[in-house]
């Protein structure tokens, strides 16, 4: 097998309990596409090959997937990034390659056409209409108070706008082309994260976002905690069975999104890759399913199992994610979290490196997956991190 995974965090992502790599097995020619400063990083025996470059430049990409074709007859290709999903689909139509096709992945990355596809499965869905400028927002601003304006093609909470007001049309963009205001939807918000095959269920966990997505805008940090309500797990796993319908799921993994509404729940998006951030770690560690491996072996053609070599972690898990102002890291002031609460930690920049937020709600500088023995022992050590942990950021003077 000849394969190309394309994934900007870089080679760590895939190894197994006992250090492998995911791919570790005889016959497989495996080239990883990443981010140049990923490079360094990865265990280059593991690979054919690892290249590092701008790997958000489509065209740079689709020629580099042409030149690897041309030169070693690729099987499969893998991606993980969202929005590199519908070209990497595209690439896999016109060169006959097995994996999504551009048809079967075009609702997953057209919010329009998305919810379409959800309304006629019988979906909950929040009102919506397609915009080109903010006085086309206006109207719907004015029927239902509160709204959202969200780019159709967007991924990671990147370009949305939350209105509550006319004055907030002045904070929109002039030009809106490709965009869609949606009713806002008051209440918590959930994502099941689940992997598919054959059209059943292998796993799925059921998470609830602790606070806003859309707080990363502001540094604030961002968080998500296992739910152990059973009758929110009941509705979650009739949403999931709806969507697989809808959509057409045989094999995939899932990233699913819904508003938790007093009478039922509300759909908001479903991605067909593994969620952002912590969300691979965190379903691991529950499972032992890696979903980013799992999405390999459908590549390959392999059944998905629990890597044999998992043990099985808390019975609850979360996760923190923080975030960095401009300028030049200082450090995580982290030393007082009790290191029982914390399966993971990773930061992202070393001391007197100079950091650039990324604009995305998994442009994190450090992430925290933090452990308990149910939701609300979770949610309270969330809390207290939240609080008390700090990103040091020296600014760049004037």
């Amino acid at each position: 097998m000849r394969i190309a995974i394309i994934d900007r965090g870089g080679a760590d992502r895939f190894a197994r309990a006992n250090g492998d790599a995911w791919l570790h097995r005889s016959g497989t020619d495996a080239v990883l596409l990443t981010d140049p400063d990923k490079v360094s990083k990865s265990r280059l025996s593991d690979w054919s090959a690892v290249l590092g470059f701008p790997i958000n430049s489509e065209p740079t990409l689709i020629g580099m997937l042409t030149a690897l074709h041309a030169g070693r007859s690729l099987d499969a290709v893998v991606v993980f990034p969202e929005n590199l999903q519908l070209p990497v689909a595209q690439f896999r139509t016109e060169h006959g390659l097995p994996g999504p096709h551009t048809n079967w992945v075009a609702p997953f990355r057209d919010k329009n056409l998305m919810k379409q596809v959800a309304r006629a499965g019988g979906l909950r869905c929040a009102p919506h209409a397609l915009v080109d400028t903010p006085a086309d927002v206006a109207p719907f601003l004015a029927r239902y108070g509160k709204v959202v304006v969200k780019p159709r093609d967007g991924a990671g909470s990147v370009g949305v706008h939350v209105l509550s007001s006319t004055a907030d049309l002045d904070l929109l963009p002039p030009q809106l082309r490709h965009h869609q205001v949606e009713q806002f939807v008051e209440g918590e918000m959930l994502h099941v994260d689940c992997l598919v095959r054959d059209g059943s269920v292998l796993h799925r966990t059921v998470f609830r976002y602790v606070n806003s997505q859309l707080e990363y805008t502001t540094g604030r940090p961002t968080a998500t905690a296992i739910s152990d309500d059973l009758a929110l797990q009941r509705a979650a796993d009739a949403l999931t069975s709806q969507v697989l319908e809808a959509f057409s799921v045989r094999d995939s993994v899932l990233h699913l999104e819904a508003f938790i509404s007093p009478d039922g729940l509300v759909f908001n998006e479903v991605a067909c890759r593994v969620g952002g951030g912590t969300i691979n770690e965190m379903v691991y560690q529950l499972s032992g399913y890696n979903l980013m491996g799992s999405m390999i072996d459908m590549a390959v053609g392999e059944p998905s199992k629990p890597d044999p070599d998992w043990q099985p972690g808390p019975p609850a898990i979360g996760d923190v994610m923080f975030y960095a102002r401009p300028g030049v890291f200082e450090g995580m002031d982290d030393a007082m979290v009790p290191p029982d609460w914390l399966i993971s930690r990773q930061v992202f920049a070393d001391v007197g490196d100079s950091v650039q937020p990324l604009g995305r709600v998994g442009g994190s500088i450090a992430q925290y997956v933090v452990a308990g023995s149910d939701e609300e022992q979770v949610r309270a050590r969330i809390d207290w991190i939240r609080e008390k942990v700090t990103v040091r950021v020296e600014q760049p003077r004037r």
